[in-house]
């Protein structure tokens, strides 16, 4: 790589060496006319003038500019392919900054105000799954209402209406309740994770920290030809199913690249990210599970999540064994009455938009 970049540099001042040259000249012959008869003995590098720095710098820019041009020019092919894709999403790019800015305040606000604060073990329990089962129901109400905004010709207004007024209200109602079930959900965890000795000083490290909330899309381009991924990013959950399908066929056409844009059930952020339409033993376990790929960035393993399918199947792997096992745990110790329906993880339930469990 440095030679070849040494050698087009070489190629860049042989092309401008006869400009540099009559440069140089013109800048001797206007120094000579300016010496008087007396500084004519003087040495001529003794004090340079105001236009020969001038032009020096001029020529130093010059230079900057061309090997900028030469490196501008030699980019590698996989960043080719990231910065053309990325001009395609720009305007669905998914803000993680933004959300995290956001969840992290609601956190450390819940710290304080401690929501759950006084609630006895039954309480908790109970509100948690009225919670989820809520969930539920607003995940039927807005299929219904998919079903009637897909019909153009028979149009009911009034159910339409009756149905919206009904989803609103049972938003308002998740609104007021969603902090608290967070933090018992999270209680719950990391009392399990104690249990088991992954703890620094008697305290479980990093915080279980995870918010309800619809993830971001997540977009893979691959080869057509061969298993591989050679770009991936998150675009907003808001996503229309016209835009989510023109991104691919753009990127197909384009590029040649087989493009596909996906639902994920979990997003290793922090606070890690877990949708709440699905199953209480699938909450338990996604959360577990996100908060060990939070656990393991503390380590060269999970620091170098996605350098290689190696490492990634490493962490996922990990993730998966300890999710599961905690989430079973924290099943049985607070919600023993329900081991029995689920004996597994369940997967979510399906929703307008069904979800996967993969973790980023």
């Amino acid at each position: 790589m440095f030679d070849e970049y040494h050698g087009n540099l070489v190629k860049f001042y042989q092309h401008i060496r006869p400009s540099t040259a009559i440069l140089q000249n013109n800048m001797k012959l206007e120094e000579t006319t300016r010496l008087t008869p007396a500084a004519a003995g003087r040495p001529r590098f003794a004090i340079p003038t105001r236009t020969r720095l001038m032009r020096a710098s001029v020529l130093v820019l010059v230079t900057l500019l061309g090997a900028a041009v030469i490196a501008r020019s030699d980019l590698p092919g996989s960043e080719v392919i990231w910065r053309a894709i990325d001009t395609k999403i720009a305007h669905w790019d998914w803000d993680l900054l933004g959300w995290e800015t956001a969840a992290i305040r609601s956190k450390v606000n819940a710290q304080f105000l401690q929501p759950v604060a006084g609630m006895n073990e039954e309480g908790r329990n109970a509100l948690v799954q009225e919670y989820l089962n809520r969930s539920q129901q607003i995940a039927q109400t807005e299929n219904a209402l998919g079903t009637l905004y897909a019909d153009q010709v028979h149009q009911d207004k009034t159910q339409i209406s009756q149905l919206e007024a009904r989803l609103q209200g049972l938003k308002a109602q998740q609104a007021l309740v969603q902090p608290a079930v967070e933090q018992i959900v999270e209680q719950q965890i990391a009392h399990e994770l104690q249990k088991t000795g992954i703890q620094f000083w008697g305290q479980i490290f990093p915080p279980v920290w995870f918010t309800f909330s619809e993830p971001p899309r997540k977009l893979v381009v691959s080869p057509r030809d061969r298993i591989d991924t050679v770009y991936w990013g998150m675009l907003d959950p808001m996503l229309p199913p016209d835009e989510r399908e023109r991104i691919e066929d753009t990127i197909l056409r384009d590029q040649g690249l087989s493009a596909y844009v996906t639902n994920i059930g979990g997003l290793g952020a922090y606070p890690t990210l877990v949708v709440d339409r699905a199953s209480l033993p699938w909450v338990l376990s996604t959360v577990a599970h996100e908060w060990v790929h939070n656990y393991l960035t503390l380590f060269p393993l999970g620091f170098n999540y996605g350098v290689n399918a190696e490492t990634t199947i490493l962490n996922e792997t990990i993730a998966d064994i300890v999710g599961d096992e905690v989430g079973a745990r924290a099943l049985a110790t607070y919600y023993p009455e329900l081991v029995r329906e689920h004996p597994g993880k369940d997967e979510p339930a399906p929703t307008s938009s069904q979800h996967d469990d993969t973790p980023i």
